[in-house]
């Protein structure tokens, strides 16, 4: 891991010379222990944006998690924000690519999820059991099958969220998928990719809100959307 990287992007947040701190950083201890040991003066990020949000615990155990590593989908902190106070356990949700977006849907309680995974996704063993059994995860071997295996699933969802994973052909079969009061998710709505798939949910009669700021483990500005219908299960 680039630690003069890490280093350099606290000074610019927080503005705080980091040199005499000590960057100790081991993806694999999230494997050994949990949650990791700190390796930073707590008392120099305490208070700051990295520490409230869990950032930097993100970076410690290289999975996106919160300030007591509960999990956390890589989008956007202002997004994640809002969704906290709108999910409920009544929601359903079809999450496009398993992954640590999945697990905090299960930890909000979420009745249903459904969820692609190329190969056998990894559950974390080491963490209190998330109640799993509301997880339904479809298993393909390759990311090309990921559209055709969302037009298959014949349940309709409150959400569905889209990752960077052939997000155009995602976006078009996941508005299938959804209620009438649904909502889809565009974790990077910021990329390339994300162009066209914005320019088609317009069309399909989809308004939106962008919402922009940091992310776990990421460095830059970020922007994660959510398009929404008149009368949606958010109340947007």
């Amino acid at each position: 891991m680039n630690t003069s990287k890490i280093a350099g992007f606290i000074e610019r947040l927080i503005g705080v010379n980091t040199s005499h701190i000590l960057f100790s950083i081991n993806p694999s201890v999230a494997k050994e222990k949990w949650p990791p040991e700190p390796h930073y003066d707590e008392e120099i990020l305490h208070g700051s944006l990295l520490h409230s949000t869990g950032w930097w615990n993100s970076e410690k155990a290289q999975v996106a998690v919160s300030r007591d590593y509960t999990f956390l989908p890589t989008y956007s902190y202002s997004c994640i924000y809002f969704l906290n106070d709108k999910l409920h356990p009544h929601l359903s949700v079809l999450d496009c690519v398993f992954g640590s977006s999945t697990l905090y849907y299960l930890s909000k309680g979420i009745r249903h999820i459904a969820a692609t995974s190329v190969g056998e996704p990894r559950f974390p063993d080491s963490l209190p059991d998330p109640k799993y059994e509301k997880l339904h995860v479809h298993v393909i071997e390759s990311a090309k099958a990921l559209p055709a295996t969302i037009q298959g699933i014949k349940e309709r969802f409150h959400i569905v969220a889209v990752g960077d994973i052939a997000p155009l052909a995602c976006v078009k079969e996941g508005i299938k998928a959804l209620r009438k009061d649904g909502v889809l998710i565009l974790n990077n709505s910021a990329s390339q990719q994300a162009k066209a798939c914005i320019t088609y949910l317009h069309k399909e009669g989809f308004k939106h809100i962008h919402f922009h700021g940091l992310r776990p483990l990421g460095y830059d500005l970020f922007c994660t959307s959510i398009f929404y219908r008149d009368n949606n299960c958010l109340d947007i």
